[in-house]
């Protein structure tokens, strides 16, 4: 038995050792591939050849990996890539034309690279899962949000009504006019979602909306009809729905996403606004006037 325990240690104890070597060297391996690569472009600029081979070397080596990890791993729209291969290619034939301006140019690209990876990294980890949404309408504006005028006449009626079941019709209404807007937009298709400033302005008037459903002041009012057409637990639940479908679809690229969890997501989400919009629709029945 002791000899089995002491074997055992020494197994353990060389296990361990080893997990210690390889956490050390992985990144000194790393560390000295870096070294390589950096020595043998010393090589290459102390060698014979030409300035312009030099530069073209360099040129054909580091700034194509640039564009693509800058085209591949970061979630810039395309007019922003088209942008940055513009100027690397202008930037290249300035450098072959006048050499002066290497020393200068140079780290300004490569500042300009580092910049664009850090502000537009893509996120590696799933969106969350939840079987209902966690985020709700925004309690304050973040920032200026143009609301078109008709859109803010219709928000602005629901304040004039003179009765509880009048006030809740045209907050049906609205939320019907936003929910109908927001399910315009197909989780496969980016050329049917609306623009950043048109989703700026839904949420923006989700949140007004929602703060007239939870206002008081339409409890007090004189109510000629003893039943509630929507109840104000179903209507917030569907502002919600729709805040959560905007919401995510405010975090998508202008130019679409080949991520399929994130898309797989957008649809659940529309699925469950479409789901109570019609559950809204079938209980209001004919007093749902038109937008």
């Amino acid at each position: 038995m002791y000899q089995l325990a002491r074997v055992g240690c020494l197994a353990f104890g060389a296990f361990i050792l080893f997990v210690i070597l390889i956490s050390l060297i992985v990144p000194l391996l790393a560390l000295l591939a870096l070294a390589g690569v950096v020595y043998l472009f010393v090589l290459l600029w102390r060698s014979s050849l030409s300035l312009r081979t030099k530069r073209a070397i360099t040129g054909m080596i580091v700034y194509p990996a640039g564009l693509y990890f800058l085209w591949r791993y970061t979630r810039h729209d395309q007019n922003v890539k088209l942008g940055a291969l513009a100027v690397t290619v202008g930037a290249t034939a300035l450098l072959s034309a006048a050499p002066a301006a290497l020393f200068g140019l140079v780290p300004l690209m490569g500042a300009g690279f580092l910049f664009l990876f850090l502000t537009g990294s893509e996120a590696t980890t799933p969106l969350p899962a939840p079987a209902m949404p966690v985020a709700e309408v925004p309690a304050g504006r973040t920032g200026k949000v143009e609301v078109p005028r008709p859109d803010r006449r219709r928000l602005l009626e629901i304040e004039s009504a003179n009765t509880a079941t009048e006030r809740r019709v045209l907050q049906v209404r609205e939320f019907s006019r936003l929910a109908s807007a927001a399910l315009a937009a197909l989780p496969d298709d980016p050329k049917s979602w609306p623009s950043k400033g048109e989703l700026a302005s839904l949420r923006e008037q989700a949140r007004v909306l929602r703060s007239s459903v939870a206002d008081p002041i339409g409890r007090a009012l004189p109510d000629p009809s003893p039943s509630e057409p929507v109840p104000d637990e179903l209507l917030t639940r569907a502002i919600d729905a729709l805040a959560s479908y905007t919401a995510l679809l405010a975090t998508m690229p202008a130019s679409g996403t080949t991520d399929l969890e994130r898309l797989r997501v957008l649809a659940r989400e529309r699925a469950r606004l479409a789901a109570i919009h019609d559950e809204i629709a079938d209980a209001l029945g004919d007093r749902l006037p038109k937008v």
